[in-house]
């Protein structure tokens, strides 16, 4: 091997290990990103420590300035010791993966809490549920409601959750006289998603409850009604107040801000939202959604398709009229190459993508659609003589990328909307309040609030409605 040729040969090789490393480190930066689990992050951090010491590796070789005399004697050794290592990684990488993968009944492979392209439409995934919807029967915690897509089931019990017979939840514990006794007091109505609800804690430990609490000790009290439910869009709850909210006679109906239901309210079929977002199908259910037209707002699948209808819909996708209205479907991602024959291939396309789509950073349509929701319910909440108070509820990964000085590029839309509508950002308020304990002490594992995170929410909201009035 000629001189030159040795010396190129090398620079190869070198250029060969520096993508590798590169490429180890982004992808654990990319994981850490977007991980909503301890599991994957620690999997992200040991991408992004793997790199960092292939990357060690190499600054020390350059380090050394090798002289072309030791590249030339040293070059078949070091083609050997990089070529083995780039094929012991390459295969390696192959094995653990396919190893790990785990495979639903409709093909599609989970590994680490990350979906794995090309996707396959969970057909038999939503067959199977609908199927355990209809066997738990009175059972079920859902059901299906025609003009909100799915409900709480009315006087459903089970563990730390529990709803009146209109579906609005109330304590597992405290017993119904203490509502009945309540019924004079002005009354507070709130509206959302799971962060409202106080998914997976009791209802005494949710923000609503806090700022009841919080309100009656400064000598205010009040009737505080939860109507937030799991999965909810803006455009649901908005649904929600229309089909319910009248009746409670609200003074104040204050509506819980979650953004990453920008994403929820551009989904018609429940399953492709949480196939995607969350790597599993929750319920076999479609939901209404509003579409721009001018000045006003259409609804789209309105009555909703019960969901013996999904696993139809699923298999002919292409031919389906509101097509065109489901932004969570995309043809492309069940596309294959050749090069999906490798897991360490799909690996990284599934991390490229997810990173891309998936950061719960909403895009100017979806704020716009939103802004056009929340405006809608402000007038129609307004007309029957109550306040309307918007409550942002900052997700964890928001506070992360917050304390790191990175801001949303959804905060100048945030402070628009403030200055149209009365609005409460507990952001700052829960920063504060991580200074003891840290994050982890405002959050469940799943992400939703634990106790610590609604008291600051609550209690940021009675302050407002203090300074403010009711």
């Amino acid at each position: 091997m000629s001189r030159r040729l040795r010396v190129l040969s090398f620079l190869l090789l070198l250029f060969v290990q520096v993508l590798l490393a590169v490429a180890l480190s982004w992808t654990g930066a990319r994981i850490l990103e977007t991980a909503h689990s301890a599991r994957a992050r620690a999997l992200g951090m040991g991408l992004l420590g793997c790199g960092a010491f292939w990357s060690a590796g190499i600054a020390l070789l350059l380090a050394l300035r090798p002289s072309r005399t030791w590249i030339r004697e040293c070059s078949s050794k070091l083609w050997l010791a990089f070529s083995s290592a780039t094929f012991t990684f390459v295969l390696g990488s192959e094995v653990a993966l396919r190893h790990f993968a785990a495979e639903d009944r409709d093909g599609n492979l989970v590994l680490w809490s990350r979906l794995i392209y090309p996707l396959r439409l969970p057909v038999a995934s939503v067959e199977e549920l609908v199927l355990r919807f209809e066997l738990a029967g009175e059972r079920s915690k859902l059901i299906y409601d025609s003009e909100l897509g799915w409900a709480p089931r009315p006087g459903y019990r089970a563990g730390v959750r529990a709803f009146d017979d209109e579906g609005i939840r109330v304590s597992a514990v405290a017993p119904s006289t203490a509502i009945s006794r309540a019924l004079e007091l002005p009354c507070i109505a709130l509206f959302g998603d799971s962060y409202t609800e106080g998914y997976g804690l009791p209802l005494e430990d949710s923000w609503g409850e806090f700022l009841a609490r919080e309100l009656a000790a400064a000598g205010t009290p009040v009737r505080v009604r939860n109507l937030g439910v799991q999965g909810y869009g803006m455009d649901q709850a908005l649904l929600r107040w229309r089909k319910s909210g009248a009746a409670l006679e609200a003074r104040v109906v204050a509506f819980g801000l979650q953004l990453e239901n920008c994403e929820r309210n551009v989904n018609i079929l429940r399953p492709l939202y949480t196939l995607r977002e969350a790597c599993y199908i929750s319920e076999p259910f479609s939901k209404p959604r509003f579409v721009v037209e001018g000045d006003a707002l259409r609804v789209v699948n309105q009555p909703c398709m019960p969901p013996q209808a999904v696993p139809q819909i699923l298999r002919a996708m292409e031919t389906w009229e509101l097509l065109p209205y489901e932004e969570h479907y995309d043809a492309a991602d069940g596309a294959s190459t050749l090069l999906d024959l490798s897991m360490l291939w799909r690996f990284g396309r599934s991390v490229r993508t997810s990173w891309g789509r998936y950061t719960h950073e909403p895009t100017e349509a979806q704020l716009e659609l939103a802004r056009a929701i929340i405006d809608e319910f402000a007038r129609d909440v307004r007309r029957s003589g109550a306040s309307f108070v918007v409550v942002y509820l900052p997700t964890r990964l928001g506070l992360e990328r917050l304390a790191l000085g990175r801001e949303s590029r959804a905060e100048p839309w945030l402070a628009k909307l403030a200055e149209e509508h009365r609005c409460v950002n507990p952001q700052l308020a829960m920063l504060e309040a991580a200074r003891e304990g840290g994050l982890r002490s405002l959050f469940l594992e799943d992400g939703h609030y634990a106790a610590r995170g609604h008291r600051v929410v609550g209690t940021a909201l009675a302050e407002e409605l203090r300074r403010g009035g009711l």
